[in-house]
């Protein structure tokens, strides 16, 4: 009988999981949270009028469209594939859930400053009133969340009994 038309045997460890170090988890983490905004910045686009002179609360980057439209894709595949290892090493014990209190927060800061930016530089007629709005309340959460996701880390790390 051939290696290959033998039955596994029951007693074998079977094939070896190899489980990513701390240093890979908490790339993994840094990547979602980087690469999330992008992508959201990306898919919310520019805000365009139709005007040939637009009025702008802040100027947009000048980013070349081939860049925007290579960054844009390759941040919403970095954060669907960070996703899915985050989650399934959560579910697979690997990664602790209480590290998603630092990476929630973060996120939520990326998140939120992109959707001020995209709010601040889009194309208006006059006065551009969601700008101030973003800036007033989405900063401040902004702020509010790096600061509740940087001490949860710091938490975690130095002070946890």
């Amino acid at each position: 009988m051939s290696d290959d038309a033998r039955p596994p045997d029951p007693d074998s460890p079977g094939p070896v999981r190899r489980t990513p170090s701390a240093v890979v988890l908490a790339l993994a983490a840094a990547l979602l949270v980087l690469a999330a905004p992008v992508a959201l910045w990306w898919a919310v686009g520019h805000q365009t009028v139709n005007d040939p002179d637009p009025d702008h609360a802040v100027p947009p980057l000048e980013i070349p469209p081939a860049v925007e439209s290579t960054l844009g894709p390759l941040a919403l595949v970095g954060t669907v594939v960070t996703a899915v290892l985050l989650a399934r090493w959560t579910s697979q014990r690997v990664l602790d859930p209480v590290w998603w209190s630092v990476t929630g927060p973060l996120l939520g800061a990326g998140l939120a400053l992109a959707l001020v930016h995209r709010v601040v530089t889009a194309e208006v007629i006059g006065a551009n009133i969601g700008a101030g709005l973003a800036i007033l309340f989405g900063l401040p959460c902004a702020a509010l969340l790096t600061l509740v996701g940087l001490g949860r880390a710091l938490y975690l790390l130095v002070g946890r009994p």
